[in-house]
């Protein structure tokens, strides 16, 4: 049998690395290919939504954006399917309140890789405002230079991140970033990874070979 494809859109670069981390976690029963489709932000995705949402009557797509100020993912849901349902192999996900919440939800080793005292690191990221500036403003005390460097913008500059903010997180996220650890700070992770799964098994099941 051929490998099991997942098409996935996500927001930007570094959403990227923690979707395939997450999809490995969930560990597929197939072989699996992983094709990635990085859009430029959320309203890009919107503008797409309906035909993933009718690519996925027939293969399997993972659409994952960030809460960012919207209420709550419930409320974004109704609002992006408003006209039609969820497509049965569309894991459509919402972090809460940005993908940088669920880094931040495996606070041993975040703090490790920041350098920074683990007290420091949020015990329920999903009630920050702003994660990625959380991840910021805790970069500013790291013991190393290239995390304060990377990550934090410099001050005279109107940029909201660090010239190598993405990078040094796609580090982290690759090699460091338990996805388990996380799940237990993170219930939109975990709705995530257990949506994902469930929507996987749903399309094997279908195949001729598991049809039978």
């Amino acid at each position: 049998m051929s490998a099991v494809k997942i098409n996935v859109v996500v927001e930007g670069n570094l959403d990227e690395y923690v979707v395939r981390k997450i999809i490995h976690f969930c560990n597929p029963p197939l072989k699996f290919t992983i094709a990635v489709l990085v859009k430029n932000g959320k309203e890009a995705i919107l503008k797409k939504i309906k035909g993933y949402n009718e690519a996925a009557k027939t293969s399997l797509w993972f659409v994952l954006v960030d809460l960012d100020r919207d209420n709550c993912p419930p409320e974004l849901v109704n609002t992006w399917f408003k006209d039609v349902s969820i497509a049965r192999f569309l894991c459509f996900r919402v972090a809460v309140r940005e993908i940088e919440a669920w880094l931040l939800a495996d606070r041993k080793n975040i703090a490790r890789f920041l350098c920074i005292n683990e007290k420091s690191v949020p015990n329920d990221p999903e009630t920050i405002p702003d994660p990625k500036r959380e991840i910021i403003d805790l970069a500013k005390r790291s013991r190393k230079r290239y995390i304060r460097q990377g990550i934090v913008p410099n001050e005279i500059s109107y940029a909201r991140e660090g010239p190598a903010y993405s990078s040094i997180l796609a580090e982290f996220v690759s090699q460091h970033w338990d996805v388990n650890n996380a799940c237990k700070q993170s219930p939109s992770l975990l709705r995530t990874i257990q949506c994902l799964q469930q929507k996987i098994q749903t399309y094997i099941k279908q195949l001729p070979a598991f049809s039978s």
